[in-house]
């Protein structure tokens, strides 16, 4: 794969590679490529030296210009892989069932959640609400009807009652 760019010495491409590598501190990629105990302003102008030259620039916008298009591939890669592994979790909840044969709708609810966040439909103080509604048949006991009032106007109930 050719590039056209210009050759190196040895130790410039040394200098570009500790440049990418220090994170773009060009200080310590003169000391490191060129093996120096100088005191750091002379490595500081020695480095400035060596950006502005000509045969090492292009290499420079060339490293540069391929990490920020890898960076924007793994970006885009995370955030599609990360939907579709959401939407597999969703399945794989709705098709597990626990001893009474439910779904784990939690479980469902969550990776939609995580979704939706991931394309920025919701906040992360938005919450969804993961109850589940059983719906029993009449139940009877000796004969009576047994009514079940489980969180049904407990709080109108106590107000009527206080009232009295």
């Amino acid at each position: 794969m050719s590039y056209d760019l210009p050759e190196l010495s040895e130790k410039q491409n040394e200098f570009v590679k500790q440049y990418i590598i220090n994170g773009f501190n060009a200080t310590e990629a003169y000391k490191t490529a060129y093996n120096t105990t100088a005191n750091t302003a002379t490595c500081h102008v020695e480095a400035s030296r060596l950006l502005k030259n000509p045969k090492i620039t292009p290499w420079i916008a060339h490293y540069r210009k391929n990490m920020q298009e890898h960076i924007e591939q793994e970006i885009n890669y995370t955030i599609d892989d990360a939907f579709n592994e959401f939407e597999d979790m969703k399945i794989i909840a709705l098709e597990s069932k626990d001893l009474y044969g439910r779904p784990n709708v939690q479980a469902a609810n969550k990776a939609i959640e995580m979704k939706c966040k991931l394309k920025g439909l919701m906040q992360d103080d938005a919450q969804v609400n993961n109850n589940v509604v059983v719906q029993m048949g009449e139940v009877e006991v000796d004969g009576v009807p047994l009514e079940l009032n489980i969180g049904e106007d407990i709080i109108n109930e106590n107000k009527t009652s206080e009232n009295s």
